[in-house]
């Protein structure tokens, strides 16, 4: 049901804090599972399916990406960019634009990396400070050996 698999989302999130991250993984896929399937259904009142598709597949994107599973998020990330394009939220691009810039990081690939970060940050229309994204630009530039750059960051 709704509620079992948005709490099945929330124990994920809290594994993913604690660090069990093939268990957030496996609570995650489930996730998607549920509420892709459940996407076309009209969305009654304090019900979202389709943000909490969304948000299933950024956490499963982080958890890949710590996991070091990084082709599986080439295709999460192609979905995810699809789907916001054909259903027009683009609100949402910022994030998963984020959510690349961090894997390209963990995959050392630290200008990428930069650069998808910045944008991320320059796309985001919230009023959240969005300190994760900060801080990768940082470390990227301090592994790029810009140190007087990177220092800015933190």
């Amino acid at each position: 049901s709704y509620t079992v698999n948005c709490n099945k989302y929330l124990i994920a999130q809290n594994k993913i804090y604690l660090g069990l991250y093939e268990e957030a993984n496996k609570e995650l896929s489930s996730c998607i599972e549920y509420f892709k399937k459940n996407l076309t259904k009209t969305s009654d009142l304090g019900k979202n399916y389709q943000m909490f598709y969304l948000y299933s597949l950024m956490s499963l994107i982080d958890t890949n990406t710590k996991l070091r599973r990084h082709e599986e998020n080439n295709v999460l990330l192609k979905t995810a960019f699809e789907y916001i394009k054909q259903n027009n939220l683009k609100q949402y691009t910022p994030y998963f634009i984020s959510c690349d810039g961090v894997d390209e990081y963990f995959k050392k690939n630290y200008k990428p990396a930069i650069k998808k970060l910045s944008e991320a940050i320059r796309l985001y229309n919230d009023q959240w400070p969005h300190i994760t994204d900060i801080f990768y630009i940082g470390l990227s530039n301090w592994k790029l050996g810009k140190r007087d750059v990177a220092v800015r960051y933190f």
